[in-house]
């Protein structure tokens, strides 16, 4: 059956966010290692169990505690099936994005010591990102307090590198991020996911610690919270979990090249007292010396601007930290990860004193790893609500008449060059995205039809190529519209050029901007 175009356009948000079969029989060289206490966690152990059984998963680590009470935690599965290595509740897996609320309470235990801060323009704090003297800054508006909250207008932006290319790609790292180091959004108007502002956060605690960022998350996060299997992976090989694709075969060695955005390996043990110190501060000394209990609870706080959270529905971006429920006392605290061969959860539960996590080392496995977090909810808290994790919940088809209908015009830079884009936008008949692709000999614009989910101002949309740009000379599998209202008259945002989820290597964002077509004005119907 093919998917209708809106439900491909919501998957491929998800899988953008959050960046993403032999029987377990051959596996019995993994024995289980399982600590129950007094609860009965036994149909969250047997889902996870059958899912290993039938060839779902590698394996799984997870836990479930109470006021830094283990109810449950149990590890099922190979940590490396090529190697006959079990996995286990030491055993580190790659957290992907949920490495940012670890790189984020680093940046604030260094903005406590030193002063750092917080509201500087970006290139204040790393010099190198300043621009020439007679052109427009591209990161005008930028500071370290709206990257944290994902507020200060960069695209939505992952490159990961494998194998042999890695140790030749981190040396051109910071060169070839330079064309996406610029804002797409207004800053401080939105939140738009962006693993290059937490790369950013990374080289600022680098640049301004005197030390290594994997060397500060060591001393600053990872020893005083005891958190001994943490470790922040670089270019060499690392006794991490081995990450395997939805095939379970192996997807061999990767690095992620905006490294305070997802480059963190940790275990279920070290999850468990990092967001133990997240809901109680109080019981972790060596930590609180660092970083004092009413800085740990800001970080659950919204921005500042009031920008708009489109994703999660009535959920905000804090710092580091996606939160859920009043301000003044948030009844869920999480971070998700995705990429290839890792798929991780964290999620607090402040009025009830409760931790939970999931970590698996394949990819796409978040639809298994949500429902035995929901699972291992439900035994401890009966009458726990779903955990509410899907970001386009309050996204519905572009169908009925809207503010964006009409004609739209205006031009992208790739590569130092203009290609001009057009939409036309009628949700009650066919919508149209009109561009120059770069392919070669192209002497007319390509023509793609194409269906959007919205909600508010905000508007997404996935169609197929074609796409070439200096970074992606081979294509791109889709190309992904981020866009938002910033007045009646101008659409801003990015178009996203994307390779993956399965063995991902870049989504490059391209900012974009829009005028609406004033002869257009008069049909367009608009909703005040």
């Amino acid at each position: 059956m093919t998917a209708h175009p809106a439900n491909a356009a919501a998957a491929s948000v998800r899988a953008s966010l959050f960046l993403l079969l032999s029987t377990a029989n051959a596996l019995a060289f993994a024995a289980d290692a399982v600590h129950r206490g007094p609860l009965d966690f036994a149909e969250a152990y047997a889902f996870a169990r059958a899912a290993l059984d039938a060839g779902e998963i590698p394996s799984a680590a997870y836990a479930i505690a109470r006021d830094g009470v283990v109810l449950h935690a149990a590890a099922v599965g190979a940590a490396d099936r090529e190697q006959n290595i079990a996995s286990s509740l030491q055993t580190p897996y790659a957290l992907a994005s949920l490495s940012k609320p670890i790189t984020a309470t680093a940046l604030r235990v260094l903005q406590h010591a030193s002063g750092l801060s917080m509201d500087a323009p970006i290139q204040h704090v790393l010099p190198a990102l300043r621009s020439e003297e007679d052109s427009a800054d591209p990161l005008q508006g930028v500071a370290l307090r709206r990257l944290l909250h994902h507020t200060a207008g960069l695209g939505t932006y992952a490159r990961i590198h494998y194998g042999a290319e890695i140790a030749g790609a981190a040396a051109r790292a910071s060169l070839a991020q330079r064309p996406y180091l610029r804002t797409v959004q207004s800053p401080g108007r939105i939140a738009e996911y962006s693993n290059l502002g937490y790369g950013l956060i990374g080289a600022a605690i680098a640049a301004r610690s005197g030390d290594s960022f994997e060397g500060y998350l060591q001393r600053s996060v990872f020893t005083p919270l005891d958190m001994r299997d943490a470790f922040v992976a670089g270019t060499d090989a690392h006794a991490g979990a081995v990450g395997y694709d939805t095939a379970l075969k192996p997807i061999g060695p990767l690095w992620n090249d905006t490294p305070g955005a997802g480059n963190v390996f940790a275990s279920v043990n070290d999850l468990l007292r990092f967001g133990a110190f997240h809901l109680d501060p109080s019981r972790f000394e060596a930590m609180l010396a660092l970083l004092p209990a009413t800085e740990v609870m800001a970080m659950r706080g919204p921005d500042s601007d009031g920008a708009a959270h489109p994703m999660y529905g009535d959920a905000w971006y804090g710092q580091g930290w996606y939160v859920r429920g009043p301000i003044a006392a948030p009844a869920q605290i999480w971070h998700e990860g995705g990429m290839p061969g890792a798929s991780t959860l964290l999620a607090l539960f402040p009025d009830q004193g409760l931790v939970l996590t999931v970590l698996v080392n394949r990819s796409e496995a978040q639809p298994f790893l949500q429902a035995l977090a929901e699972r291992l909810l439900r035994d401890a808290w009966p009458e726990a609500p779903a955990l509410g994790l899907d970001p386009t919940v309050d996204f519905t088809p572009l169908s009925v008449p809207t503010r964006f209908g009409g004609d739209w015009t205006g031009t992208i830079a790739v590569d130092g060059l203009v290609r001009s884009v057009s939409l036309h936008i009628d949700p009650e008949a066919e919508s149209r995205f009109e561009y120059l692709s770069g392919v070669e000999g192209e002497t007319t614009p390509a023509v793609r039809g194409f269906q959007a989910i919205v909600r508010g101002d905000s508007l997404v949309s996935a169609v197929q190529g074609p796409w070439r740009s200096a970074d992606a000379p081979g294509g791109a599998a889709a190309l992904l519209l981020k866009l938002s209202l910033r007045d009646d008259d101008t659409l801003e945002g990015a178009l996203v050029a994307y390779e993956g989820p399965e063995r991902l290597r870049f989504l490059l964002p391209f900012a974009l901007r829009l005028q609406r077509v004033v002869e257009a004005r008069v049909s367009a119907a608009v909703e005040r």
